[in-house]
């Protein structure tokens, strides 16, 4: 135990100021929020010591800082301003934060960088969807409410794919990072676990127990549902083989008790789409779904025969019971399900009206109410939280135009191809076994697309851009460390 407390502690002096004189500093700056927080009856002041802390060590090294952020991302909280804005703090501060320092790093050591990151096909997706992203918000119907959408972006695009590319170098970088993720996600599960528990686990308190670390069930779901398939699949690398199924066990009775109808279907996706990689069949499969989808929406679009199913105002409420919401789903009564139809024929018409450029990123709520159609108003529709199509493939179209719609699924289909082509030629170990974990991800967050609108979020924008991000990241630390099956053998797997 000494000697592990000496090794932390040299590891420590990486990360903490050794001069006397930064240290002086910080402790007048500690004494004097607390002085001022108590005088003007400010608690927020107290919050200048650790920031001033964390902005020392983003300068210094931003290691440390990149994963505190991702321990951040559980605890993480929206906030409201005037104004309309609004952020998850602190982890999007630290995206910030972060995204400015990385500009700045890489424009100082621009020489010695390699580019070749640049060149992967998933790098050149994601620069050409923020060139789409940046070409609508000039003609955008409400160009700074696009420009803050396209900020946003780039701060979730830089943190979490390209420094992740930069900061996970080795197998050991990457165990760092999920024990960030884990500890405090299952700080969150153990503290709304209890406060379940004395409700009786019941359904209808199950959005009232999860303040402050998640903004409603779907949020704690959805989160508890990416993370998963890296528990499943590395659970004998980080503890021994029982402790890895219990806490698989633990996830799967958390997630239950979320009463999240999306990450239960999203979890079997995700195992049907580990099995689809394995044998090769993400290509077929993907474009037979767009065909039948496809042909679905013309189905319903012909004579305009989807009034058939305009549910009955009277009938579709929010249900306070679990088996009730699942049996009014499937006769179309759940005020969730219907408004998701209220706001999706909206998306349709929006579509028609913009094809190419659309309305601009972040601009469907602000125009939409025009667009609905009167048989599928909910009780709820008139949307007091302003939230979204709660699909970001129609919320794509209807923002970016189909242009924007194409290159995000592209972005999709070449990443999946991608994680599917370098399945078969890892060999046996951490890396492939990390990849299967990412594939499951990926085709969780695929399914959740369909329901909602996150990638936005810190709690699915942040593991959307890693599992992009470790594609390519295990393809460049497979080859540097010979993990890689030759061609033939690789072909015949």
């Amino acid at each position: 135990m000494i000697r592990k407390a000496i090794q932390l502690s040299s590891n420590m002096k990486q990360y903490l100021p050794h001069s006397r004189i930064l240290f002086l500093t910080w402790t007048v700056i500690l004494v004097a929020s607390i002085i001022s927080a108590v005088s003007f009856d400010d608690l927020p002041l107290l919050a200048i010591p650790p920031l001033a802390l964390v902005l020392y060590l983003t300068v210094t090294d931003f290691r440390i800082v990149y994963l505190f952020m991702w321990a951040c991302i559980p605890f993480s909280t929206e906030l409201e301003f005037s104004g309309g804005f609004s952020t998850d703090f602190p982890a999007e501060a630290l995206m910030v934060m972060l995204t400015a320092v990385a500009i700045l790093w890489f424009a100082h050591r621009i020489r010695g960088i390699s580019f070749a990151l640049l060149f992967h096909p998933i790098s050149l997706m994601i620069l050409f969807h923020v060139g789409w992203i940046t070409l609508t918000a000039l003609y955008s119907s409400d160009q700074i409410v696009s420009i803050k959408f396209l900020l946003a972006k780039i701060w979730y695009i830089v943190p979490f794919y390209f420094l992740s590319y930069l900061i996970l170098r080795h197998e050991n970088d990457i165990r760092k990072w999920f024990l960030w993720v884990l500890v405090p996600l299952l700080f969150t599960i153990a503290v709304i676990m209890v406060r379940h528990a004395m409700e009786g686990f019941s359904f209808e308190s199950v959005n009232t127990i999860l303040k402050p670390f998640y903004r409603n069930h779907v949020d704690y779901a959805l989160i508890l549902g990416v993370f998963f398939p890296f528990v499943f699949v590395l659970r004998d690398r980080w503890m021994s083989k029982h402790m890895g199924w219990v806490l698989c066990g633990v996830f799967l009775i958390a997630i239950y008790l979320t009463y999240t109808r999306a990450a239960y279907v999203g979890l079997l996706v995700a195992v049907v789409g580990f099995l689809l990689a394995r044998w090769k069949l993400v290509r077929y499969v993907i474009l037979l779904a767009i065909i039948v989808i496809g042909v679905f929406l013309v189905s319903l679009s012909k004579d305009n025969r989807y009034i058939n199913y305009a549910p009955d105002y009277y009938k579709t409420i929010t249900h306070y019971k679990f088996e009730n919401l699942l049996q009014a789903t499937y006769r179309f009564e759940d005020v969730s399900t219907m408004e998701r139809f209220y706001r999706w024929i909206a998306a349709f018409y929006m579509i028609q009206e913009k094809p190419i450029v659309g309305f601009g990123p972040n601009n469907f709520v602000s125009f939409y109410k025009p667009y609905s159609d009167r048989h599928f108003v909910t009780y709820v529709s008139d949307n007091p939280e302003r939230s979204g199509v709660h699909n970001y493939f129609l919320m794509t179209s209807v923002e970016q135009g189909l242009p924007g719609l194409i290159i995000f699924l592209a972005l999709l289909f070449i990443s999946l191809l991608r994680a599917e082509w370098l399945y078969h030629r890892l060999k046996p170990g951490f890396y492939r076994k990390l990849l299967a974990g990412v594939i499951g991800s990926l085709f969780f967050i695929l399914f959740a697309l369909l329901l909602n609108d996150m990638i936005e979020t810190d709690k699915v924008g942040s593991f959307f851009f890693l599992n992009l991000a470790f594609i390519a990241i295990i393809e460049r630390n497979a080859s540097r460390d010979n993990t890689l099956k030759s061609n033939s053998t690789a072909s015949g797997t």
